[in-house]
C-alpha cells in the first residue's frame, strides 16, 4: 500500500537558531531523524518511493541514509560521515500487506524518529550533568528537560495519496498551553532551563555563567545573556556530542571569504613584504589572548569548506598565511571584534585590555592593505530554493514519479559542488529533493542560484510541464539575529517568487541592522521589448549593471540616480505625474544619470546612458505572474536600491 508520513514541527525548529552551527544542527536532526524512520520502514519490508535514497536492488544512494545504515551495524555517528541534510521530514513509501501490518510497519517508523530523537537529547543531558550536578538533582531542571523533549514531535500518515496527507494535515489540533517561567532567549517560546532555587533573573542569568564556565567551551555565552530551554541547548551541544563540525563558520566568516581570497593573492611575493608582515603581527595578537586561561578558537576546520580560499593560501608564506586560515571573521572587523562573543561576561576594563592588542593589529593590518581591502563586507546572504508545483507535477505524472524522484536525487546530489566550490564559495546547510538552504558571501549568492536553476533543468531529461524552480535569498547584516533572516527567506520566497512573480522567479531582499530595506522579486528571464530588451538572463542583467555601475564610479558615478528612481517612477509610469511612453522614460532616466557623472559631453556618454535606462527599466518592472503568464505591473524602485547595495558590499 502506498503510505505518506510526515513529522513536524519543521520551520520553527530550523530558524530557532541564533549561530550559524544551531541553523546547521536543527537541519541535520532533521534529515537524521527522517533517515531513521526510512530505515525502519524498509525494515519493516517496505520501500521509500519519494525521496530517492534506493537504488533498483535496494541499496541505499543517499549519502545519509548510508550513514543511518552503517550507525545500525556499529559505524561511526552519521554527522561526522554525512555532514549535510539530505532527507525531508515527509516521505512516501510503498509497504506490503495492508491493515494492522502497514499500521505497525508505520508505527516502528515513527518510534524509531523519536527513540533517535530521545538518544540524542539523553547525550547532551549526560555532558550537562556531567559539567553542573544541579542537572541530576534538581527536580525542576529534570522535568523542563523532559516536559520540552517528550513534547516537541508530532506525526502524521495516511494511507492514499498526497492529497490526502495535506487534508488529514488540516485536522491537526495545537497546544495552547503557555510555558511557565523566564522564555528562553532563542526560541522565545519554551522555558529557559533553570534550578527552582533561581527565582529571580538575576540568578536565572548567573545559573547560565556558571554553565558556560563549567562547560569550558565557546559553546555558551559567558555573561548570561544566552538562557536556552532543553531543545535549543540540544541543537547548540549536539556538536561537540558528535565530534563533528565543532567550529561551524558564522555569519562574517562567510561574509569574510571573497576578502580572504583577495587579501592571500596580494600577500604572494617579495614585494608584499609589508604585508605578510602585518599579517603575521595580526595572527601574533590573537593567538597571545586567553579569556579565563582559555585562547581564541581556532576555526580552521571550519574553513576548509571553501575550496577557492584553500587554494589561495596554498603558495602563501606560513606566518601570513595562518591568520587567514584559522581566525573567525569577527576578528577582522571593528564592529566585530566589538561584539564578538569572545569577550562576553568580562569586566569592560578586562574586556578592553584584551581587545586593544588586537584592534592595533587590525590597524596596521588595514595601513597594509590597497585601498578597496581595507576590511570585509558585514554582509552575507542566505539562499533559500524549492521546486515549483512538485505535488501538483507528481500528481498529474503518476507513472513518471520515480523518474522524477530519481532527477530529484541527481539535483540534490550536485548541489553541494555548486554551493562549496570555487565559483560559490559557500556553506551548504540542506539540499534534499527539491529544496536547498545555503550560505553564501554576497558576491556569489546569485550565480549561485543561477547555477543550480540550470542544474534542476538538467536533471530530468523531458521536464514535465510546469517544471521549474523559485529562490529567496536574503542578505543580511551580521548582527541581525539568524531567525528572522531564515522567516524572511522564507516569506519572500513564497510570497514574492512565487506567489506575486508567479514562479519560476527568485526574490532578494536587503537586511540591514534596523530591518529590511529592499525587496524584488525578478523572473530568472526577463524581456521587454517595449524598451529595447530581447530575451536575458537576470542575473545577468544584474551583474552586467554592476559592473557597469563600479566602472561609472571610476569617472564620477554617483549613487543619486538609485535614489531618485522611486521620484522618477512615480512621473514616469501609467498613471503617474506625466505618464510618459517607454521611450520617454528611457530619456529621462538617461538625462538624470548623465547629471551624476563626469564627461557626460562624450560621443558614447548618451548612448551608454540610454542602455543603462533600459537595463534599470527591465529591472525595477514590478512582475506579476498570473497563472497564465506575466506582466508589468508599474515599477518600483526596490531593485534599483538592491544594485546599489550590490555595487557598494561587492567590492
Amino acid at each position: 500500500m502506498r503510505v505518506h508520513i510526515f513529522f513536524g514541527p519543521v520551520q520553527e525548529f530550523v530558524s530557532e537558531a541564533r549561530r550559524t552551527r544551531d541553523l546547521w544542527a536543527g537541519s541535520w536532526l532533521l534529515s537524521y531523524l527522517a533517515g531513521q524512520a526510512m530505515y525502519e520502514i524498509v525494515s519493516g519490508g517496505g520501500r521509500i518511493v519519494l525521496p530517492a535514497v534506493q537504488d533498483a536492488s535496494g541499496q541505499w544512494t543517499d549519502p545519509l541514509m548510508k550513514a543511518v545504515a552503517a550507525a545500525r551495524n556499529g559505524g561511526p555517528h552519521p554527522a561526522r560521515v554525512a555532514p549535510v541534510g539530505s532527507l525531508p521530514n515527509r516521505f512516501e513509501a510503498e509497504i506490503p500487506g495492508e491493515g494492522e501490518k502497514v499500521r505497525e510497519v508505520v508505527q516502528a517508523a515513527v518510534e524509531a524518529w523519536r527513540t533517535a530523537w530521545q538518544r540524542e537529547t539523553e547525550s547532551v543531558w549526560a555532558l550537562v550533568c556531567k559539567a553542573d550536578s544541579r542537572f541530576a538533582s534538581d527536580q525542576q531542571l529534570q522535568e523542563t528537560w523532559r516536559r520540552q523533549t517528550e513534547g516537541l514531535w508530532e506525526s502524521m500518515w495516511v494511507v492514499g495519496e498526497a492529497q490526502d496527507l495535506d487534508r488529514r494535515k488540516l485536522l491537526r489540533s495545537f497546544n495552547a498551553d503557555a510555558e511557565p517561567g523566564e522564555k528562553c532567549t532563542v526560541c522565545g517560546r519554551r522555558q529557559c532551563l533553570y534550578p527552582a532555587a533561581a527565582e529571580r533573573r538575576e540568578e536565572v542569568r548567573n545559573f547560565w555563567i556558571e554553565l558556560a564556565r563549567k562547560l569550558r567551551t565557546w559553546d555558551l555565552r559567558r555573561d548570561g545573556r544566552e538562557r536556552l530551554c532543553a531543545v535549543c541547548t540540544a541543537k547548540r551541544l549536539l556538536p561537540r556530542v558528535w565530534g563533528a563540525e565543532v567550529s561551524y563558520p558564522s555569519t562574517r566568516t562567510i561574509a569574510s571569504i571573497p576578502w580572504r581570497i583577495e587579501v592571500a593573492e596580494k600577500a604572494r611575493g617579495a614585494e608584499a613584504k609589508a604585508l605578510q608582515n602585518a599579517l603575521e603581527t595580526f595572527d601574533g595578537a590573537v593567538a597571545e589572548v586567553r579569556v579565563e586561561g582559555q585562547s581564541v578558537p581556532d576555526v580552521s576546520d571550519a574553513l576548509r569548506c571553501f575550496g577557492a580560499l584553500q587554494a589561495a593560501l596554498g603558495d602563501m608564506p606560513e606566518g601570513a598565511r595562518k591568520p587567514l586560515a584559522r581566525w573567525d571573521g569577527d576578528l577582522f572587523t571593528e564592529d566585530g571584534i566589538i561584539h564578538d562573543d569572545l569577550f562576553s561576561g568580562l569586566s569592560p576594563q578586562e574586556a578592553k585590555r584584551l581587545r586593544q592588542p588586537i584592534l592595533e593589529a587590525l590597524a596596521k593590518l588595514r595601513g597594509a592593505l590597497p585601498a578597496g581591502l581595507k576590511q570585509p563586507t558585514d554582509f552575507y546572504a542566505v539562499l533559500l530554493m524549492d521546486g515549483d508545483r512538485m505535488g501538483q507535477i507528481l500528481g498529474e505524472n503518476p507513472n513518471r514519479k520515480e523518474e522524477i524522484s530519481g532527477a530529484l536525487g541527481m539535483f540534490s546530489a550536485g548541489v553541494r559542488d555548486v554551493v562549496e566550490g570555487t565559483e560559490g564559495n559557500g556553506k551548504l546547510i540542506y539540499a534534499g529533493g527539491d529544496d536547498v538552504l545555503a550560505m553564501l558571501p554576497v558576491r556569489t549568492a546569485l550565480r549561485v542560484a543561477w547555477r543550480l536553476r540550470l542544474k534542476y533543468f538538467e536533471c530530468i531529461g523531458e521536464a514535465p510541464q510546469g517544471w521549474s524552480i523559485s529562490a529567496g535569498i536574503v542578505y543580511s547584516h551580521a548582527t541581525v539575529p539568524l531567525r528572522p533572516t531564515i522567516l524572511a527567506a522564507h516569506r519572500i520566497l513564497d510570497e514574492v517568487a512565487k506567489s506575486r512573480v508567479g514562479r519560476d522567479a527568485f526574490a532578494v531582499q536587503v537586511w540591514k541592522r534596523g530591518g529590511p530595506v529592499a525587496t524584488a522579486g525578478l523572473p530568472w528571464e526577463v524581456s521587454m521589448p517595449e524598451v529595447g530588451v530581447s530575451q536575458r538572463q537576470a542575473v545577468e542583467l544584474l551583474d552586467t549593471l554592476v559592473s557597469r555601475l563600479k566602472g561609472t564610479a571610476e569617472g564620477g558615478f554617483s549613487s543619486k540616480l538609485l535614489y531618485r528612481l522611486s521620484d522618477l517612477w512615480e512621473i514616469a509610469q501609467p498613471g503617474g505625474t506625466m505618464a510618459l511612453s517607454w521611450g520617454d522614460t528611457i530619456k529621462l532616466v538617461a538625462a538624470e544619470h548623465l547629471s551624476t557623472v563626469r564627461h557626460a559631453r562624450e560621443p558614447s556618454a548618451l548612448a551608454d546612458a540610454e542602455e543603462l535606462a533600459r537595463e534599470l527599466i527591465c529591472l525595477c518592472v514590478e512582475w506579476v505572474g498570473d497563472g497564465t503568464g506575466r506582466r508589468a505591473r508599474g515599477l518600483t524602485a526596490d531593485a534599483g536600491l538592491f544594485v546599489r547595495f550590490l555595487v557598494q558590499e561587492e567590492v
